[in-house]
């Protein structure tokens, strides 16, 4: 689809092909819909600068992610969005530096990954509840400098965890 002008892909679009190992998605797109990519094989892919919110169940279950680039144009990382990526360590800028436009990460977004150090941007308020649980490889989270709310289970069964810095 790439050199189309593709701004949404919608709900299921891709989700449940098992064959689908690589994607390249257009620099029109702004918004990727709830299970757009779930329980596909993609290895990596790129998410264009201008899009702002990874719907729920994204890329649920794609056991074979291993790295995503998020630009950090994103707003918004919805519920369930990399739920069970057991192999995603890398996810870009987007949780390793304190800028970006990132408001919210919700609820088991990241639950079961790979990811090992995180810094959570300035602009984020709030991490919703279980966002992190069981990343076991998890050494250190810092957070920006706006963070309101961090919700139950957040960094739950993170066994690896070592260090915790908040910012001013």
């Amino acid at each position: 689809i790439n050199n189309l002008p593709v701004t949404v892909i919608s709900v299921s679009a891709f989700g449940l092909r098992s064959n689908i190992s690589s994607f390249e998605l257009p620099s029109t797109l702004e918004t990727i819909e709830r299970y757009a990519f779930g329980d596909t094989s993609i290895t990596n892919i790129h998410i264009p600068d201008n899009v702002t919110s990874i719907g729920s169940y994204a890329f649920y279950g794609c056991e074979n992610l291993e790295s995503i680039n998020i630009p950090l144009s994103l707003t918004h990382i919805n519920n369930h969005a990399f739920y069970n990526c057991e192999n995603l360590s890398d996810i870009g800028n987007i949780l390793n530096s304190t800028n970006g436009s990132l408001v919210s990460i919700g609820q088991r977004a990241f639950r079961n990954t790979n990811l090992e150090n995180i810094i959570i941007p300035n602009s984020v308020i709030n991490i919703g509840n279980h966002a992190f649980e069981y990343c076991s490889n998890l050494v250190s989270v810092t957070f920006g400098s706006s963070i309101t709310n961090i919700e139950d289970k957040a960094f739950f069964m993170c066994k690896s965890l070592e260090s915790i810095t908040f910012t001013s």
